[in-house]
């Protein structure tokens, strides 16, 4: 992995933290490939079913749950304006987190979800435990990412998922039901913040101390279009995503969805393995370009989009041909169909491969309005698709091969949407800088 990343992305002090936190993500979703055969048999599709309408709640509260606040971390100049935005993010945390534990008691006690997806009504207790969690580590670790501690990140990427198999497979042992996977899930979300909060206090407790209520309100305002616009962009991102197999299990049932969770998990592996460890350094490098060079960040932006276009040709390609094939292989007969709706996804997923490690690109740039706008069209691509194809009376597979077509055009749309943004950017800061050259020499002009 780590000589795949060096060969096929820009080099230089990127490659080799790229290739640091791709290797650690690669060790760890070797173990949770090598798992998956095991859960899928301690598991039912049914089970699969449930766990997945619990991952769709996660991917909402896992974002709101911060308000986007800690992407803010990565652009202050100023040590000390970073820090009173680290402490604003553990401040929404505690307060949201209250909030969402108050919901969830409303949504059991009355409950209050639709038919087809009660299954998780017993443990709806876990969603505010995994969201805590995950806010809690999401803080540290864009705080771990300022100060470019990429080999601790890249630790805290193993032990989320060791701790992850490890309770998902010690619970499935002895308690028949999802219990095992959601609850894992949700003590997976806070592994490795331990470590995290322990370099944090080393390398950073002098500013964090000396931060005070006012320098937190100042900083919440003047980033206020994240909670404002990134954070409803990334809800509406969310909603794309965990829509759609909430739409799935209320059309088709649980074991459609099941098949349906199974198929895209597998389909995310490369995206997870090459696109997390590149969108974390590809953060911390846009963040800086952007401010100093931003033809640099063009060129950055680029040069990612032809390596990542190369780089998972292979990986999806083998997904086409193979998929049904090697599904019932390796989980066993009963997930054959789960091969056919990744066979129909693949497409979608190359492209998505290629966009999701470079969709930090217009927070960074504070383009926050324009993410909202592709985020809600995409939302309307999602959900559209699959109610159209319902409507129209499509078979499983065939409402499954819309969403993909719906979802490749998003993805294709935020490259150019991006593209253009960093053109602008660049347009700006050259008129800046000739402002700049002509203002000097009419001051020499005046003085001579």
């Amino acid at each position: 992995m780590r000589s795949l990343v060096k060969r096929w992305l820009p080099q230089g002090g990127f490659a080799r933290n790229v290739s640091l936190l791709a290797g650690a993500t690669a060790l760890s979703q070797a173990c949770a490939v090598l798992a998956a055969p095991l859960l899928t048999r301690m598991y039912s599709v049914e089970n699969f079913g449930c766990f997945q309408i619990y991952m769709s709640v996660m991917a909402f509260g896992a974002l709101a749950i911060t308000l986007r606040y800690e992407q803010a971390i990565l652009l202050p100049e100023r040590d000390e304006v970073a820090a009173s935005l680290f402490v604003l993010v553990f401040c929404v945390v505690g307060v949201l987190a209250i909030g969402f534990i108050f919901v969830e008691w409303l949504v059991s006690h009355y409950n209050l979800l639709p038919r087809n997806l009660r299954a998780l009504n017993p443990y709806l207790w876990i969603v505010p435990l995994g969201m805590c969690g995950a806010g809690v580590y999401q803080a540290l670790n864009f705080w771990a990412l300022r100060l470019k501690a990429y080999r601790r990140v890249s630790a805290t990427n193993v032990t989320q998922v060791f701790t992850q198999l490890a309770a998902q497979i010690g619970i499935g042992v002895f308690h028949s039901g999802p219990l095992g996977l959601l609850l894992g899930d949700a003590i997976g979300r806070g592994g490795g913040s331990l470590s995290l909060a322990n370099l944090s206090w080393r390398e950073s407790w002098n500013e964090v101390r000396k931060v005070r209520f006012q320098a937190i309100w100042t900083s919440a305002l003047r980033y206020r279009n994240f909670p404002l616009f990134s954070a409803g962009a990334a809800l509406l991102g969310a909603a794309s995503g965990a829509l759609a197999p909430l739409l799935i299990a209320q059309f088709y049932g649980l074991k459609i969805l099941g098949w349906y969770a199974i198929g895209d998990r597998v389909l995310g592996v490369p995206t997870i393995l090459i696109g997390k460890a590149v969108s974390q350094v590809y953060s911390v490098e846009a963040a800086g370009r952007n401010l100093s060079d931003p033809v640099a960040l063009q060129s950055l932006f680029v040069r990612s989009v032809k390596r990542l276009l190369l780089l998972g040709i292979v990986p999806f390609f083998i997904f086409v041909i193979f998929a049904p094939a090697l599904f019932g292989f390796v989980f066993g007969p009963a997930w054959r169909e789960a091969g056919v709706y990744a066979r129909l996804l693949a497409t979608t997923q190359y492209i998505a491969f290629i966009v999701w490690p470079l969709s930090p690109t217009l927070n960074l740039l504070e383009r926050q309005s324009l993410q909202l706008a592709w985020d809600s069209g995409r939302l309307l691509l999602a959900v559209g698709s699959l109610f159209l194809a319902h409507r129209l009376g499509y078979s499983a597979r065939g409402a499954i091969a819309a969403f993909g077509v719906a979802m490749g055009i998003g993805y294709a749309a935020y490259l150019f949407i991006s593209y253009r943004a960093i053109s602008e950017r660049v347009r700006q800061f050259r008129l800046a800088k000739l402002e700049q050259h002509l203002v000097a020499q009419y001051a020499e002009l005046a003085e001579s």
